[in-house]
């Protein structure tokens, strides 16, 4: 006999055993499932504190992704333990959009001990044995043999049987009697459940890993030989397989962005998949010799290196799509994978049959994933051949309307000019093909950003997220909205968990700093800054977001200089660079840049909210509004962050302030 001390919370007429995972109303015990008890657990544990769905999630279901709707399920089978009714909360305070907290007030047992009885009783069991029938193992298809197996009359079954913690004890012969008869009963049902996992396991061989495989990765094609390579072929046929397979709301898929760093590079799929954090990869090598297309592709399981299936194709290039739809049809038998009807209709879809369409389109994401204006300008110019070759290929219009949006977002161009016409691309993508998660985010984009229609934005966002649950990106734009109205906590949570489907993307881990400083959170932003330049060094935005971190910490000093280096490569970083010489001290340095800022303005296009801030860093308030009603003028997208701009707090108790906010259409 041993004795286990116990954790225990009682809370009104309910006592959880924290230890045993039990929990007991006036005495009695509730049957409840593991993961619900789990749940309670993590509750009780930090009664009184807000648990966000996502924290909760983690704890729940560790190193598992699991879709929201199992969590709700699992508060609403406690809410109907503890006798909560639907208008009632009190044990359970539901927060709408961000969590749960426990509300009930929560004593914790101290001393409590279990005695802890062990039985050991001789028995026969029987049990059923599966007999090899072929010495090289199973036969596909052949009955299971079955035999009975006596143990020895020496052999014995152990069963520990917890008697609770009690105030009283029953008398020694009915413990005894108690624990004999549960003894003998627990002998039977091993013995049924020994037979049956046996019975189970011949039926359901197969690789231990599928079933786990929920994260896949496609890596760009390599050549076959280094003759004749096709870098845009090689690309184009991962991001084809990515957007095909990204239908699947059952598995996570990695996005082109994140995968394309290992184009051309002799990498261990192994490596990557676990650089990547995925189950399975996607590795292929492709050639196009003439008009004939030559191809050979795996699936691998990053947990042991196996491959999960292989094929080799060779075929004309115009059956580029019937190959491409082979091989993610195989990764979804492969992966085992059951298709809704919906599902099966999207997936077998295809956006163009018109193969040099196809090409050029291909082109055109390859040049918007390289930043610059001119790589921006050269996919407009793809994305426009292609549409003239297929006036009816609806990704081609997102492609379009996506370059649009990105010589706006990094100020090569004003929104004034290229959100129309964005705006125009995705609505004939959405009129050709309504399914495509891709052009319902861009216009959720378009709609805050160049409308300030914030409803049309969220419905928008929502419709995408429908349509694709693990659209990392679409979780992305939502938190940036949730920012923007004021709600930080929330926005951080979608900004996270963007984070969690995709955590090496580089827009989405510098994103995520933003997030982090309109939250104020500037300790975690600038941890996060350096995670994002760890994963990319060169990354523009990460590294401007760190010297904002560091300004608005009041860390001048290493602003400045990160700053200064950013100025060194790209001089459109003069606003912050502007900004942090004024608050470092440094006026006739900020002025000086001020003033090149405001002559540049005359002949190309400068934010005046971005001169707005450098007014303000130099104390001249009235400038500083000035320039805002500028902005304000042209709908300068950034005016939808006042809230969440930290850089304008002295402004906000000028009454002029909050008339804009108002104009705006911000949540007063």
């Amino acid at each position: 006999m041993s004795v286990k001390t116990k954790q225990i919370y009682e809370f009104g007429a309910f006592r959880l055993d924290a230890t045993e995972r039990l929990l007991f109303q006036n005495g009695e015990p509730l049957p409840l499932p593991p993961k619900v008890i789990d749940t309670l657990l993590v509750l009780v544990e930090n009664n009184g504190r807000l648990i966000a769905k996502e924290e909760l999630m983690k704890r729940v279901w560790p190193d598992t992704f699991v879709e929201e709707n199992n969590l709700n399920k699992n508060v609403s089978a406690l809410r109907k333990a503890l006798g909560e009714r639907q208008d009632e909360q009190k044990f359970i305070e539901t927060v709408p959009k961000r969590g749960y907290r426990f509300i009930a007030n929560v004593r914790r047992a101290e001393g409590d001990e279990t005695e802890i009885v062990i039985e050991r009783t001789k028995t026969r069991l029987l049990v059923e044995e599966e007999r090899e029938t072929d010495a090289q193992g199973d036969r596909e298809g052949e009955p299971l043999e079955i035999t009975s197996l006596e143990l020895e009359p020496t052999a014995y079954v152990e069963e520990a049987l917890i008697v609770g913690a009690r105030q009283k004890r029953a008398p020694w012969w009915k413990q005894r009697a108690g624990v004999l008869t549960l003894t003998a009963l627990c002998c039977g049902l091993v013995a049924i459940i020994i037979a049956s996992l046996l019975v189970w396991k011949k039926q359901n061989r197969k690789p231990a890993a599928i079933a786990s495989v929920r994260t896949v990765a496609v890596l760009p094609f390599a050549p076959i030989s280094a003759d004749g390579r096709d870098e845009f072929l090689e690309l184009g046929m991962a991001d084809a397989l990515i957007t095909k397979l990204s239908n699947l709301k059952q598995v996570v898929v990695r996005p082109t962005s994140s995968v394309r760093k290992y184009a051309g590079l002799n990498q261990d799929p192994v490596e990557a998949g676990r650089e990547l954090k995925v189950g399975a990869v996607l590795v292929g090598n492709v050639q196009k010799v003439g008009d004939t297309l030559r191809a050979t592709v795996q699936l691998i399981n990053v947990e042991d290196g196996a491959a999960l299936w292989a094929e080799k194709f060779d075929t004309k290039f115009t059956d580029i799509f019937t190959v491409q739809d082979a091989i993610s049809g195989k990764v979804v038998r492969a992966l085992e994978l059951k298709l809704s009807g919906e599902e099966t209709e999207r997936f077998a879809r295809r956006s163009t049959e018109d193969s040099e369409a196809y090409q050029l389109y291909q082109k055109g994401r390859y040049f918007l994933g390289n930043r610059s204006e001119e790589n921006y300008r050269r996919a407009i110019d793809y994305f426009k051949q292609a549409i003239e070759r297929d006036p009816n290929y609806a990704l081609a219009y997102v492609g379009l309307a996506d370059a649009y949006s990105l010589l706006v977002r990094f100020s090569y161009a004003s929104g004034k000019e290229e959100y129309p016409l964005a705006k125009a691309a995705l609505a004939k993508a959405i009129e050709l093909d309504e399914t495509l998660a891709e052009a319902h985010n861009s216009l959720a984009i378009l709609r805050f950003y160049n409308d300030w229609d914030w409803a049309g934005a969220e419905h928008s966002n929502r419709r995408a997220l429908e349509l694709n649950p693990n659209f990392a990106v679409a979780h992305l734009t939502y938190g940036f909205f949730l920012q923007a109205e004021g709600k930080f906590e929330e926005g951080l949570l979608e900004g996270k968990r963007a984070q969690e489907l995709d955590p090496v993307s580089r827009q989405i881990n510098s994103d995520l700093v933003i997030i982090y400083i309109g939250a104020r959170q500037y300790d975690e932003a600038i941890r996060q800054a350096r995670l994002a330049l760890e994963l990319d060094p060169q990354n523009y935005i990460a590294r401007s977001s760190l010297g904002r971190a560091y300004l608005l910490k009041g860390m001048y000093r290493e602003s400045v200089e990160v700053y200064e280096e950013l100025y060194r490569i790209s001089p459109g970083t003069k606003g912050g660079l502007a900004q942090a010489y004024a608050l470092a001290g440094r006026r006739p340095e900020a002025q000086k840049l001020l003033d090149e800022m405001i002559e540049r303005s005359s002949q190309n296009y400068v934010s005046f909210q971005e001169l707005a801030l450098v007014y303000t860093a130099l104390g001249e308030k009235d400038k500083a509004f000035d320039a805002l009603e500028k902005s304000f003028k042209e709908r300068d997208y950034r005016l939808l962050f006042l809230k969440a701009e930290a850089r304008l707090d002295p402004l906000r108790s000028d009454p002029r302030f909050a008339d804009l906010e108002r104009r705006v259409g911000l949540p007063q």
